[in-house]
């Protein structure tokens, strides 16, 4: 009698907490190897709304440091002692993009403290690579349309590419432990990139996206192809195993898929005009 009450009184416990029983994998946990305790450090859920939202700790950090700075702070109340992440030439570059866009930073904040908690979690909470994919497609595509990324997005990066090689704020600082010599190779090694020619090629990059396409905007076309590919993916490599099983049409099915996702792959190292010559590899257009 005592085994029997024992497996009952087990029973009711695991028939109570529902968190028991086990989960259908979710593969962007697994590829960044983030477990439940990881999930906690950065995230609580709000059971009442079903609402993600940031620990403590960071809602504390972006409220009081961060949203005051880059929503408050200008080059004329600036000094070493209210700021962390900006020097004063970064906030006087800010400060110079068109009177429409001064007020992106401080938008980007509140973007991340009210929407970044429960991307995260949509993202790691994914049930498969297509449903993640899916994910940060609806959020970029929202982002880029609230923030006005096509516009005030690009003149915020150009004025970050252009004060990054005299960047000497209290982050830097801290991030390497006031260590004078690292301060130095910064220094040295950001004025020695070619950060003007970076910050063009990221531009056109970002007009590229923002260019206008059949899904309304390229970006929605490049992850719609992404998606694709990760519908094939899944079917592909994840059904792999049930090709032996299958019969004659199934695997003609996925002798067909195989060809669409590696014809490409294969056209590529077949092609004659890929030769080495003289050590190094060398192709015609």
């Amino acid at each position: 009698m005592k085994f029997l009450s024992i497996i009952l009184l087990l029973y009711h416990a695991y028939t109570a907490h529902p968190s028991y029983i086990s989960e259908e994998p979710k593969p962007m946990r697994e590829i960044f190897d983030v477990n439940e305790y990881n999930i906690e450090d950065v995230v609580n859920e709000e059971v009442v709304v079903s609402k993600y939202v940031f620990d403590d700790e960071i809602i504390e950090v972006v409220q009081e440091d961060v949203i005051p700075e880059l929503c408050y702070l200008t080059s004329d109340n600036f000094t070493v002692y209210n700021s962390f992440l900006l020097d004063r030439y970064c906030l006087e570059e800010l400060e110079s993009v068109s009177p429409q866009c001064r007020g992106f930073k401080c938008e980007l904040a509140h973007y991340f403290l009210e929407h970044g908690a429960q991307i995260y979690m949509d993202f790691m909470n994914a049930a498969s690579y297509k449903e993640a994919v899916e994910v940060v497609h609806r959020e970029l595509s929202v982002a880029f349309e609230k923030l006005n990324m096509c516009t005030c997005g690009r003149e915020f990066f150009k004025a970050l590419f252009k004060c990054a090689p005299f960047y000497n704020g209290n982050a830097l600082f801290a991030l390497v432990g006031d260590n004078e010599d690292s301060i130095v190779a910064y220094g040295r090694a950001a004025r020695h990139l070619d950060l003007k020619s970076a910050s063009k090629f990221f531009d056109k990059l970002m007009a590229g996206v923002c260019a206008k396409s059949e899904s309304g905007m390229c970006l929605n076309s490049i992850f719609n192809g992404f998606e694709e590919l990760t519908e094939l993916l899944e079917t592909t490599l994840e059904e792999y195993e049930d090709y032996d099983d299958g019969d004659r049409k199934h695997r003609k099915s996925q002798e067909k898929r195989c060809d669409a996702l590696f014809g490409s792959i294969r056209t590529w190292t077949d092609n004659d005009d890929f030769e080495e010559l003289d050590g190094e590899e060398d192709f015609e257009i």
